[in-house]
């Protein structure tokens, strides 16, 4: 192959073209109403669920060699909340296991997001992007109610006095890779008056 005539825009947009069309297929064999977005060098089916009087937002974003799943909640964590969630999602985090909840500290959006690596559309399996699809979905909703507690301040007494004494110690147990924009968290340094209800 003549490396000098290789157009490599070009087999970035094949990639992109052959794992869309593979999750394409995924979400109409499950009768998914979704929207195609195209961006350069990435595409994003966007579609809802619901579930049980929940609801949540899904982004599949397409890139070449993997695939993001976004669960995103519906709700926004007010500043006065956004120290007790971290300390939530970090906990919850704090099992390892894929996929994690998210928080963008600066504007109190969650979600649970897994990526998915899939080796440049090299022998494809439809039952593994399927069920890790299916994974993060089921998992975002299994988050759901604790999250909401801690937005609408329905917490134990057992809960309050657990998160006042974390966040009271200096909020050292912070997971802070699923933390984004960590640098905002200086609010943690005279959060007391900020949490009524920790």
């Amino acid at each position: 192959m003549d490396i000098e005539n290789v157009d490599y825009g070009e087999k970035l947009e094949e990639g992109k073209q052959v794992l869309s069309e593979f999750v394409q297929t995924i979400l109409d064999k499950d009768g998914i109403d979704y929207i195609i977005e195209d961006h350069e060098l990435k595409k994003c089916f966007k579609y809802s669920c619901d579930r049980d009087d929940k609801h949540i937002d899904i982004e599949i974003w397409v890139w070449l060699g993997y695939i993001t799943i976004r669960c995103i909640y519906p709700f926004l964590v007010q500043p006065s909340d956004r120290a007790c969630m971290a300390l939530l999602i970090s906990e919850i985090n704090n099992n390892k296991n894929k996929p994690f909840v998210k928080f963008d500290i600066s504007t109190g959006i969650i979600y649970v997001e897994n990526s998915v690596i899939t080796y440049g559309c090299v022998d494809l399996d439809e039952r593994v992007i399927s069920g890790e699809i299916h994974i993060s979905i089921d998992r975002t909703f299994s988050y759901y109610e604790d999250l909401c507690n801690v937005i609408t301040g329905n917490l134990t007494k057992e809960q309050r006095d657990h998160y006042r004494a974390l966040l009271f110690s200096g909020l050292s147990e912070l997971d802070e890779h699923e933390i984004l924009n960590e640098n905002e968290f200086e609010i943690g340094k005279n959060i007391g008056d900020e949490l009524p209800f920790c």
